[in-house]
């Protein structure tokens, strides 16, 4: 992704110009027969997302998980894991403060999104992104008919994906991440939150297949064009207490 250098004067917020890039089926017999050895990772040591192979624990040579191996596999865990080109991505769990944001900001956006079509998602749902392969589980997301998945726990088609950074996290959000997200055709906005600080990173769309960054921080709107709505600042970090340095 490139900057291609414009920038608008706000008051409150810095813009730039982004160009953008332009059935089930069963569980195998050699992954019923062999144990999936998985480290949980904790977000305060290292990233909660910790890249994991797999591969069978008899032999180095075994095939790789397929998407629909990992589906069928993903439901039987007790915990989350990212799924991209064969390997699964422990994910941990975060922090009070990370959850209080995350339920926030999908409790303002179903309160906007009432009466209408649209629905608001929290972390329990699944975006897949077909031109890249990647599974994950964002912290927000909005979806709108028709809906697309190829299962009850995935959509394929968001219009709108918010993820809470931690400092484990941040870069892999916020650079990483969006060039797997910005693949999907109906995405318009990626919203990050930061937990450490009143700041978000909005991200949208425009007509013309670009993405324009706002940085918006104190108690500046959020506008949602494509959904025709306006999120609270001081709504998505309600109840939040940041630390102060002394």
């Amino acid at each position: 992704m490139r900057d291609i250098g414009l920038s608008l004067e706000h008051p409150e917020a810095q813009f730039s110009l982004l160009r953008e890039d332009s059935s089930t089926q069963t569980m195998p017999e050699h992954l019923l027969a062999q144990p999936l050895e998985l480290r949980q990772i904790g977000i305060d040591s290292i990233s909660r997302f910790d890249t994991l192979s797999y591969m069978s624990t008899a032999s180095k040579n075994e095939p790789r998980m397929t998407a629909a191996e990992y589906l069928v596999w993903e439901r039987q865990q007790d915990t989350k894991h990212e799924f991209l080109d064969g390997e699964v991505f422990a994910m941990a769990g975060g922090t009070r403060r990370h959850s209080l944001i995350g339920t926030n900001l999908v409790g303002e956006l179903r309160n906007h999104l009432k009466g209408g079509d649209c629905e608001a998602h929290g972390s329990d749902m699944q975006v897949y992104i077909k031109r890249t392969g990647l599974y994950t589980y964002p912290d927000a997301s909005v979806v709108c008919p028709p809906i697309e998945g190829e299962t009850e726990y995935v959509i394929n088609n968001p219009v709108l994906i918010g993820e809470v950074l931690s400092s484990s996290t941040a870069d892999y959000d916020r650079g990483t991440k969006f060039s797997h997200y910005r693949k999907i055709p109906s995405l318009t906005d990626y919203l990050v939150l930061y937990q450490d600080e009143l700041y978000v990173e909005h991200r949208s769309r425009t007509e013309d297949r670009h993405w324009l960054l706002q940085d918006i921080r104190g108690e500046q709107p959020i506008k949602i064009q494509s959904l025709g709505i306006t999120l609270s600042v001081s709504e998505l970090y309600a109840k939040v207490e940041f630390e102060t340095s002394e």
